[in-house]
């Protein structure tokens, strides 16, 4: 089993990170192709699709977003949502106050004719959603262009 230390030392070789479910077989990959644009890759049971997510060179709400999901890991009502800039990656987040986060994943592609694929991935709240908010923070500062 690796450290959080080792994970972190891969993201930076790789320029990619992964959030994955505790327990049904889903994750996404994200991985910077420009200083405003990554793929967003989602794989699961039967599932595996990809899709290129526009962000402002400046964005840091991507980041941010998981942060404040650590922050509350005591709970929070309602959802916490994050949209990329043209809307082809969403996630909302609930908590459901006894332990689980659950992430609603959403990627879509050339609407009104394309896709829209779903994924919930079930995230601990603690230390290893501490742990992946770190990651993004390390993921958002390996943003090619930035200063």
């Amino acid at each position: 089993m690796s450290s959080n230390n080792e994970d972190i030392d891969d993201l930076n070789l790789s320029r990619e990170v992964e959030i994955k479910s505790n327990n049904n077989g889903y994750k996404l990959v994200l991985k910077w192709l420009s200083s405003e644009q990554l793929v967003a890759t989602l794989i699961g049971p039967g599932i595996k699709l990809s899709n290129s997510v526009w962000l402002l060179a400046c964005d840091d709400y991507l980041a941010d977003y998981w942060l404040e999901l650590a922050a509350a890991w005591d709970g929070w009502s309602g959802d916490k949502v994050w949209t990329s800039l043209e809307g082809e990656l969403n996630f909302s987040g609930s908590h459901d106050g006894k332990g689980t986060v659950t992430v609603r994943i959403q990627m879509q592609y050339g609407l009104p004719k394309g896709w829209v694929a779903t994924a919930f991935l079930e995230l601990d709240p603690g230390s290893s959603l501490d742990a992946l908010a770190e990651k993004m923070k390390v993921f958002r500062d390996m943003q090619p262009g930035k200063r």
